[in-house]
């Protein structure tokens, strides 16, 4: 599956949080970039807003 940045979709969760007192979804998506970086992204699911991003070197 293609999607976010001409990534490949491996993996995504869709898991709680709290923060404040207010409960909200997040998705949490693994995606593989064309340059063999990997990607953990985590979205709130209601507003599509990118919370946290975290890299993973390169495959070479």
């Amino acid at each position: 599956m293609s999607g976010f940045c001409g990534c490949e979709i491996l993996e995504a969760k869709l898991h709680d949080e709290k923060e404040d007192g207010q409960r909200f979804l997040v998705y949490e998506i693994k995606a593989l970039r064309p340059d063999g970086q990997i990607l953990k992204l985590e979205m709130h699911a209601r507003t599509g807003a990118l919370l946290k991003v975290k890299r993973k070197g390169f495959a070479h």
